[in-house]
Order: C-alpha cells, then sequence, then structure tokens
C-alpha cells in the first residue's frame, strides 16, 4: 500500500480538484498545452451528439490528474517477468519464481523514478474516439444496462485507463477477445451471470502472481499476453475485460490491514440494483453476498476516474489534512461491507482541527480515516467493527496518539485501558498469529514423511526411525530416537504424491541437544528452480527462513554422516514463518499506555518455547524479537494467553 499512498500524494501536490465546474474544461484544455487540438477535435466530433460529448467533457475535464510511468528500467523487468512466464517458472498453480540475480539487480528500483507522462498531452483524439464509442455501444448493447446511470457508466464502463498505466489501445483488443465469448455463454439480462461467464473464460486464461518488483501497473496490452503481477494487475486484467464488453466493474482495496500487514485490493461489480458486490477472480467465485474474505479492513476505499463529492474534496487545498485523505478522486466504500454507523470520541488537542484512526503498523499507527474535530469531539462514519484502533491527530508533521487503543463491537467503543494495580502472568508463544496458511505449511508435505536409517546410501534395507503423524503446531519439532543402531546415511522420505517443503534438519548424537553430528547431502536433488533459491542446500544453511521446495513430488533426502554413528535426537524445522519463541533470541514486551505510547515491560533471552511476563491487566501488547524479524501482531491477555488482533470477534459474540 505504501506504492499507492505515494502515489496519491504525488497526485495531491502536483494538482488540485480546486477549478470550479465552469471552469474545468477550459482547465483541461489549457493544461494540455500543444496537445489542445487533439481534445477540442472530440469534442467538436460528438457537437451533434450530447451524451457522448458529455462523456467525452467528462473524460477530458478530470484528465489533468492521470499519467502513467516510463522508463527503460520497468520495460526491462515486464521483460525479465515475461520470460519467467514463458518457462513457466511457478511454484504451485500461481507463483511466479524468478530467478536471484535478476532480484539482486532490479528488487530496489521504484518505478516512481520513472518519467511521469501526463494524458493530456499526448492523447490523441482518435484514441478517445474509438474509447467513447467502443463503451457506448457495449452499454447500450446489454439489457443488464438499462438501469444503469449515465453517472455509473462514467466511472463502471468508460475510464480509458485504470491507474498510472502506461496508456495503450486495450479495449478494442479486449472487445474482439472477449464479446464474442460472452455472447455465446451467456444470452440472459442477469449482470451477475454475465459477469460470472466472463470470470469463468479469464480463469481459465491463468494468472500468476509475483510481487518482487516496484513497478507501475502493467497496462492493458502488456496483461493482455503475459498475466502477471499483484493483486491489482489480476484486478486490472478483470477491470479492462469486464468493461470491454459492458459489465460495470471497478476496484476497491484497504490502505493497510494490521492482520495481513500490507495493502489488498479486489474487484466489484455493480448489480442493476446499484449494489456493488465484490469478488477476487482468481479465488472466488461471483454471487450476490459481501461476504467477508477473511482479509479485516478497518477502512475500504474506491479510486475513481473522476473528482467525488465527498468529504475528502473539501479538504482537498487544506493542508492540514494528511495527503491520503486530500485526494477528491478517492471514495469511501466501507459501509458497502460493513455497513452503516457512527463514533463519537473526544478529543482537545489545542489548534488542532482534525482526528484519524490509526491501525497497528510495525510500532506504529498507520491513519485510515479522518473526522473532523467539531466542540471536543471528532465524529467516524463506517468503521469496521473488531478492529483495534488508536486515535491519532498530527502536530508538526507528526502523527501522536490521543487516549487509548479501542474496539467498536457494533454497540458499543471497548478501551484498552492498562490497569497497573491488576498484574497477571501471561504466557506468550508467539509474536504473530498462528494463522492458517501457516497451519499449511507445516503439515501438508510433513504428515505422512518418514525418516529412515541406513549404512548404505542406496540400501534397500533401511530403519524406520519415525513417520510424522501428528499434527504439527510449532515449527521446531525434536524427534527423540529410542531404538538402538549406528548409521551413516539418514533417508528423509516425503509423504506419498506430496513435495518436501523442509527448512532445517539437524543430527544430535546427545539428548541433551548439544553435540551435533556434521552431515552433508549425500546427492543434490533438484529444487524448484534451478538456483539456490528453494535448493536442497537450505536445509543446512541454519536458517529457519529458508526452505528446500523439490520440482517433483515423492522425493528423498539423502544425509550422509561421514561414519557410522549413533543418534540421539533429530531436529526437523518444516516449511514456516519463524514466529514461534526462538531459544536464544532476545524478546522486549510493551504495552500501549495512551498518550505516552508503548511502554517496555523488560526484555528476556528465551530458553523454552514460551516466555512469561507479569503484564497489567486490560492493555494492548506487543511483542518484539530484537534478535531477527519483522512480522508483528498487537495482542491482549486473556486467561493467560495470547489473543492476537486478528481473532477478535465482540460483535460475534454479543450477538450470541
Amino acid at each position: 500500500m505504501k506504492q499507492l499512498i505515494i502515489y496519491i500524494t504525488i497526485i495531491v501536490l502536483t494538482s488540485s480538484c480546486s477549478p470550479d465546474k465552469g471552469n474545468r474544461l477550459e482547465y483541461a484544455l489549457r493544461f494540455a498545452e500543444n496537445n489542445r487540438g487533439e481534445l477540442e477535435k472530440v469534442l467538436d466530433h460528438y457537437y451533434d451528439n450530447p451524451e457522448k460529448q458529455a462523456a467525452a467533457r467528462f473524460l477530458i475535464e478530470n484528465m489533468p490528474y492521470h499519467y502513467g510511468y516510463k522508463s527503460w528500467q520497468q520495460d526491462t523487468i515486464k521483460q525479465i517477468l515475461a520470460d519467467a512466464v514463458k518457462r513457466k517458472s511457478v511454484y504451485g498453480e500461481d507463483l511466479l519464481i524468478i530467478d536471484k540475480k535478476h532480484l539482486d539487480k532490479w528488487s530496489s528500483y521504484s518505478h516512481y523514478n520513472g518519467e511521469k507522462i501526463y494524458d493530456s498531452k499526448i492523447i490523441t483524439a482518435d484514441y478517445l474516439i474509438e474509447n467513447i464509442d467502443l463503451s457506448f455501444e457495449v452499454w447500450k448493447k446489454y439489457p443488464w444496462n438499462k438501469h444503469l446511470s449515465f453517472d455509473d457508466f462514467c466511472e463502471f464502463i468508460l475510464p480509458y485507463r485504470i491507474a498510472n498505466e502506461p496508456l495503450s489501445n486495450w479495449r478494442k483488443k479486449y472487445y474482439e477477445h472477449y464479446i464474442p465469448k460472452l455472447d455465446s455463454l451467456y444470452k440472459g439480462t442477469d449482470v451477475i451471470d454475465a459477469c460470472s461467464a466472463v470470470n469463468l473464460v479469464l480463469k481459465k486464461e491463468w494468472f500468476y502472481y509475483n510481487t518482487n518488483f516496484s513497478l507501475s501497473h502493467l497496462g492493458g496490452d502488456y496483461l493482455f499476453t503475459t498475466r502477471v503481477g499483484y493483486c491489482r494487475d489480476a484486478c486490472d486484467v478483470v477491470t479492462y475485460a469486464m468493461r470491454s464488453v459492458g459489465i460495470p466493474i471497478t476496484t476497491d482495496y484497504y490502505i493497510y490491514s494490521p492482520d495481513l500487514r500490507t495493502w489488498h485490493c479486489w474487484n466489484v461489480v455493480r448489480d442493476t440494483t446499484g449494489q456493488c458486490y465484490p469478488f477476487w477472480y482468481t479465488k472466488d467465485e461471483i454471487a450476490r453476498s459481501v461476504t467477508n474474505d477473511g482479509r479485516r479492513k478497518g477502512k475500504a476505499y474506491r479510486d475513481c476516474y473522476g473528482i467525488q463529492n465527498g468529504r475528502f474534496r473539501k479538504w482537498a487545498a487544506d493542508n492540514a489534512v494528511l495527503p491520503f485523505f486530500r485526494n477528491c478522486f478517492v471514495k469511501d466504500v466501507t459501509d458497502n461491507y460493513s455497513g452503516s454507523n457512527e463514533i463519537s470520541l473526544p478529543i482537545a488537542v489545542s489548534g488542532c482541527k482534525y482526528a484519524y484512526l490509526g491501525v497497528f503498523k510495525n510500532g506504529s499507527w498507520e491513519p485510515v480515516d479522518i473526522a473532523q474535530i467539531e466542540k471536543g469531539h471528532a465524529i467516524f462514519k463506517n468503521i469496521e467493527p473488531d478492529i483495534v484502533f488508536q486515535l491519532l491527530y498530527s502536530k508538526n508533521g507528526n502523527i501522536e496518539t490521543y487516549d487509548y487503543p479501542f474496539v467498536y463491537d457494533s454497540q458499543r467503543i471497548i478501551y484498552f485501558r492498562p490497569d497497573t494495580t491488576q498484574q497477571e502472568i501471561a504466557c506468550l508463544k508467539r509474536k504473530y498469529p498462528f494463522q492458517e496458511y501457516l497451519f499449511k505449511y507445516l503439515n501438508r508435505n510433513t504428515i505422512g514423511a518418514t525418516i529412515e536409517g541406513s549404512n548404505s546410501p542406496v540400501s534397500a534395507q533401511k530403519h524406520l526411525l519415525y513417520r510424522f503423524t501428528d499434527t504439527l503446531l510449532t515449527n521446531r519439532k525434536i524427534i527423540s530416537i529410542n531404538q538402538p543402531g549406528k548409521f551413516r546415511y539418514l533417508h528423509l522420505n516425503s509423504p506419498l504424491d506430496h513435495r518436501v517443503e523442509l527448512a532445517e534438519f539437524t543430527i544430535y548424537r546427545d539428548t541433551s541437544e548439544t553435540q551435533t553430528v556434521p552431515i552433508q547431502l549425500y546427492r543434490n536433488v533438484e529444487g524448484l528452480y534451478p538456483t539456490d533459491q528453494y535448493s536442497a542446500k537450505c536445509v543446512l544453511d541454519g536458517n529457519p527462513l529458508t526452505f528446500f521446495m523439490p520440482k517433483e513430488n515423492n522425493v528423498t533426502l539423502t544425509f550422509d554422516l561421514g561414519k557410522e554413528t549413533e543418534i540421539k535426537k533429530i531436529l526437523v524445522i518444516p516449511r514456516n514463518d519463524d514466529n514461534f519463541i526462538e531459544l536464544g533470541d532476545c524478546y522486549e514486551l510493551f504495552y500501549q499506555n495512551g498518550p505516552d505510547g508503548w511502554k517496555s515491560l523488560g526484555q528476556q533471552i528465551a530458553n523454552s518455547k514460551e516466555l512469561y511476563f507479569t503484564v497489567p491487566h486490560g492493555a494492548i501488547f506487543w511483542l518484539r524479537n530484537l534478535t531477527k524479524g519483522q512480522e508483528e501482531q498487537i495482542f491482549f491477555i486473556k486467561e493467560g494467553k495470547q489473543v492476537f488482533s486478528c481473532d477478535i470477534n465482540f460483535s460475534k459474540e454479543n450477538a450470541s
């Protein structure tokens, strides 16, 4: 989301929403400078068609605020992605793997270093006319658009661009490709069914995810042949395809999720009733439902082509407002997901006109909403329940906290106020929640695996030492070997028809786990990608975050101990996130003390898989690993155990 915020900030700082409606067209024509004639040709072309001329005015009046980025570096990276797609360098179904040499060279590049190309100064009359004519054709052709207003048409079908991608003649290309498919698959009147029909085609055409590089939106031409990128690029593919056939669609997003430590976006299709239904085309089916996809949003927004009349517009020229909330092309759509609500928070700061709601981000708070302070209160509308928010204000360019973190449970505000007069013992097992994806990493390719011993690397006589049958709930699996015997070779066999996903493999000659046995791979096993990424060497590098992933299923890793050795214990670390309490690492626990910020409860060096702290009752906590790592999430203590913010569900508890 950092990229998105920077992009929005640049728009705000280099333009203004201030020209009034009567002057906006002239402002846009003057902004085009030498290209003014091309824009005037479009207006003249539609002199006898008021509706199309109004559409042209809409595009031209808002055009000064739209641009793309251009650089040879970005073109080079896009070619690297395209080459990887051609080679099908893919893990699983949809994760594109890039060669490490390219990552080392290009991962620090930012597309913001490229040249900014404003649409108004390069766009041609022929381009705009083709875009408008094709948009009108599909708007008028299909029955589900019978009740689509002109204003909604202008935002959901008409725009020739999505964000900051390079301009391209995408619409005709997608139109010619998807119109025949839609017409052959669906002949009804329901826009959701029509969208589902096109979505089925898109699913069959594949998309590979890759987030290694800082690129602008990739553009319609590129994505037509090379389906790769972030979630935003997957959304762009859908937007190009659906708009080209007259299905009203756009993209929503949240700024930052404290649960997943990132931003995310998804598509929404506008129903004939005006309701927008969300979906993520590579993962979801389209339905008339606004179900929770498991990602807490806090606040949801929509970037629009045209200036919006919402609350951000009135603050566009107020430098006291943080940049994101001065962007008058943003629409708050949280009520589409969380319903309508309103909370009033007391706040009194001399000389401060605005308050913000923040969500936790790496020890600070990321502002995701704004309200004007009036009569000592800030009224926030349409926030998502069960999110830990912190009231914030801006002072001398710094973000300051006000009062204590809280959760809105759909009925009331619950504050996390530490009570230092009531102390309790907290047992801490992780610094980041144990989420479903991690559970899969630990278990999907571990349960059913076996460890065997032998004295010949290819011997048929192998002794079964251990079989993984139990569900793993931690990343460190210590296996005690009770069978007598000495072995030179150990064999780790993947479960039947599964891959190994192994991070570390260590052998001990004693029960106290202090005397390790030097080992090496008997022979290399081909990794998923022909570099050190995912290679078998990763299981012996001492880093629990690197892991071996073979190219094929049913693989055996054979380890050579150098000589026949009696084995007492084996440490196995499957693929994991390394956020469990790690022996020997130094941790520090903080609690949030309102306006005073985070207050330390001391440091501990872990000597087991658990940490114990004496903590004040009722507070929100933050555990840091000072030795390594970045993934952290706030939590509170309930009955001595951690409850991470992603697991808060007070509103459901109230309902039951």
